[in-house]
């Protein structure tokens, strides 16, 4: 069964002294080196969430605002990495010890 296309707006925007709860606002880190920028995959995955999120409501002017407290930091790809990798360990720590 197809269904009709639909468009998915992904619209990135910054913003200054805005007032957020604290809850709304995911802290993410931005690593730069000189000219490059590298986003680690905690980051990723929390975009990839609220456009999958999103898909069940295609067509229906749904908005799902993704904010974040960015950081740039120093650092490199290797830094992103080694923070993906931090954050997945947590993540792991956190689910064996909910169980």
């Amino acid at each position: 069964m197809n269904q009709p296309n639909s468009i998915l707006i992904v619209e990135i925007r910054t913003v200054t002294q805005v007032q957020f709860n604290s809850s709304q606002v995911s802290p993410i880190a931005v690593y730069q080196q000189s000219d490059r920028f590298y986003l680690d995959r905690q980051g990723l995955k929390q975009i990839e969430a609220a456009i999958i999120a999103a898909l069940p409501r295609l067509g229906s002017n749904y908005r799902h605002p993704l904010l974040f407290d960015v950081q740039v930091v120093p650092g490199d790809e290797i830094d992103a990495l080694i923070s993906s990798v931090e954050n997945a360990r947590a993540r792991i720590r956190r689910q064996r010890a909910s169980r």
